[in-house]
């Protein structure tokens, strides 16, 4: 088990340095930040003195090892809009913002996600499974922006039942979470359907049912239990996702997350901030990936030998 972790360990460490490294290249020959700091009547001596200033007159070799050494101290560096903001002060309270909805969205998609998978597996072929798929496919097609816009619509202009945007108690949580999970739930749904189908027609569950076993022991002790590891790599995988892919949701609910921060930081061309989220993203999604795969090795000892 520990060469498994060890392994797995060095492979998200090399992620890590790929999506660090292409996130250097994009921001730093893509945007040069003293064009969007300076105004456009500035000389070019100011330009000069700017860049300098900011350490961009280096050799790139050299600001890539700096940037390397800050974030290997956690230093995401400082916001070029709001001086003397440095990135991981304005991160921390949307990030918190975000995990919040990530969860409640995550509990929304497990509740509603994997009873709806099972009731289909288990009546394969009837209504209830054409019901399921249904709503499945239609919560993989629909827009999530769209999705929101119609439930604040109808919850809170027509009905005036839930708050259309902003955080608070739990009626903030109800709209944006059931819109943020309901892709998740959908993808849920399918592959939990699909897990159940394939352990049902095993062989050993033909071999308990042989052996007299009542349908309601077979399914719950032994094919729910395996049929649940491909779904537990999928919510700890979505879980992430949830947390960093939440930008339009945000901007439609006014949700002050991280997704929220990077739009407003795009449109006021903090690429600093831009750089920052994202990299945190990218290492939220690493660390959940690294995580999940130890919880799969542990549940399914096969795992660790391959």
């Amino acid at each position: 088990m520990k060469w498994y972790i060890l392994r797995r360990v060095v492979q998200s460490a090399f992620v890590l340095i790929a999506v660090t490294t292409m996130i250097f290249v994009l921001s730093n020959f893509l945007a040069d930040p003293a064009v969007i700091l300076l105004p456009e009547d500035a000389q070019k001596e100011d330009y000069e003195r700017l860049r300098h200033d900011l350490g961009l007159d280096r050799p790139a070799i050299v600001r890539y090892g700096i940037y390397m050494k800050a974030l290997a101290t956690g230093d995401l560096g400082e916001s070029i809009r709001r001086v003397g903001y440095k990135v991981t002060d304005l991160i921390w309270t949307p990030l918190g913002n975000s995990a919040k909805l990530a969860l409640a969205a995550m509990i929304f998609t497990v509740c509603t996600g994997l009873p709806l998978g099972i009731i289909a597996a288990l009546n394969r072929g009837k209504p209830l499974d054409y019901i399921s798929r249904i709503f499945a496919v239609a919560g993989l097609v629909t827009p999530g922006w769209w999705l929101g816009i119609i439930m604040i619509i109808l919850f809170s202009v027509k009905l005036r039942l839930l708050p259309a945007a902003g955080t608070g108690d739990i009626k903030h949580y109800i709209l944006p979470a059931t819109v943020l999970g309901t892709h998740a739930m959908a993808g849920l749904a399918r592959l939990a359907r699909s897990s159940m189908l394939e352990i049902l027609d095993s062989e050993y569950i033909k071999m308990a049912r042989a052996k007299g076993l009542p349908w309601r022991t077979v399914v719950w002790k032994h094919a729910l239990r395996n049929a649940l590891i491909p779904v537990v790599t999928f919510s700890g995988l979505y879980f992430a996702l949830l947390i960093t892919q939440a930008i339009t949701i945000e901007v439609v609910f006014a949700w002050p997350g991280l997704g929220r921060l990077m739009f407003d930081s795009l449109g006021s061309q903090d690429y600093v901030v831009v750089q920052g989220t994202i990299m945190l993203a990218a290492f939220i999604v690493v660390m959940f990936n690294l995580l999940v795969d130890i919880t799969y090795g542990w549940i399914d000892p096969r795992i660790r030998y391959t």
